[in-house]
């Protein structure tokens, strides 16, 4: 985010790199030397949550808030 978006944009996306570093981590612990991943539950997990914080640090940057629709079609996921 730019300074612009303001002190909520900045703490989410600080959040966010911590979840991700978390990520890196586990993944570092959780897959073996032979690529066998031990924990999936707890990497998607982390993945997910890392991507939650991202759309909420673009929901607070967002000038009006957006309907679950817009931020559907935004994603990608409607028909």
């Amino acid at each position: 985010p730019e300074a612009s978006h303001g002190r909520d944009a900045a703490l989410l996306n600080l959040l966010r790199t911590k979840v991700r570093e978390t990520e890196t981590v586990a993944a570092q612990v959780f897959i073996t030397r032979s690529f066998e991943v031990l924990r999936p539950d707890i990497l998607q997990a982390l993945n997910r949550l890392s991507s939650t914080v991202y759309v909420m640090m673009i929901l607070s940057v967002a000038k009006q808030p957006l309907t679950v629709k817009q931020i559907q079609q935004r994603l990608g996921e409607t028909q």
